[in-house]
């Protein structure tokens, strides 16, 4: 007959106590049971043995954990220790941490933005005049790249999906929503604005028409975000 591991021999032992069970009998039921047995079951249990005083990593500590629980919760408090048994056989033991992952609790106090912008790998002075084209737009976003060739050179294109990518713009945790909507409506209209300076003077100065198209793909996608970010804020 195969043995019972360690947990179902002292969940075994407290349910043939009666329920007015004194402290004292819960301490002489268990004192049967090993230090390490009853270690493994407050591990088991989360109870926090060795993150408490020094006083309670040892037997009787073990043991007034185990009690604390049973006064509380009774016999449903030690239901864990009846699962995923074959898991913990297996190797968790009582080193398994039983801590709460930071990334879920973690708040979010960022508020987002679109951005897109768009650059030139040539030498050309033209460059001058696309690379600050929403300099004042900033973020750390990752971003989708895709290369264009055409007959005056190749282009990078930093791209945004305005549907799912947009830029983190802090804000002060005070503010209510409808405040961080118009400062994203203000965000919005200065880079629509920069973005149509850019190109007027990329006209201006006979730009290539190459440079002309890529710099209205980009002023296009602005207004695009400017409008959708506008009537959400008309929505507030």
């Amino acid at each position: 007959m195969p043995l019972k591991d360690d947990d179902e021999l002292i969940v075994a032992t407290i349910n043939g106590l009666h329920s007015n069970t004194s402290e004292d009998e819960f301490r002489t039921a268990l004192n049967q049971h090993s230090a390490k047995s009853l270690r493994k079951a407050c591990a088991n249990l989360c109870l926090g043995a060795r993150s408490r005083h020094c006083a309670y990593d040892n037997k009787n500590g073990y043991m007034k954990l185990l009690w604390e629980r049973y006064k509380r919760d009774g016999m449903q408090g030690f239901s864990g220790l009846l699962q995923d048994s074959d898991s913990r056989l297996k190797g968790r033991g009582i080193t398994t941490p039983c801590r709460p992952n930071p990334l879920l609790s973690r708040p979010d106090s960022h508020e987002f933005v679109p951005e897109l912008r768009l650059r030139t790998t040539s030498q050309s002075q033209n460059n001058t005049i696309l690379e600050p084209l929403l300099q004042s737009l900033s973020g750390t976003q990752a971003r989708k790249r895709r290369r264009v060739a055409t007959d005056d050179g190749a282009f990078e294109f930093v791209e945004h999906n305005l549907e799912d990518d947009v830029t983190e713009c802090k804000c002060e945790s005070e503010k209510t929503q409808k405040d961080k909507s118009y400062d994203a409506v203000v965000h919005s209209s200065a880079a629509v604005r920069s973005a149509m300076a850019t190109l007027n003077e990329l006209k201006q100065n006979h730009a290539s028409e190459c440079l002309v198209k890529a710099a209205e793909l980009v002023f296009d996608r602005l207004v695009l975000s400017w409008t959708r970010t506008m009537e959400e804020a008309s929505k507030m």
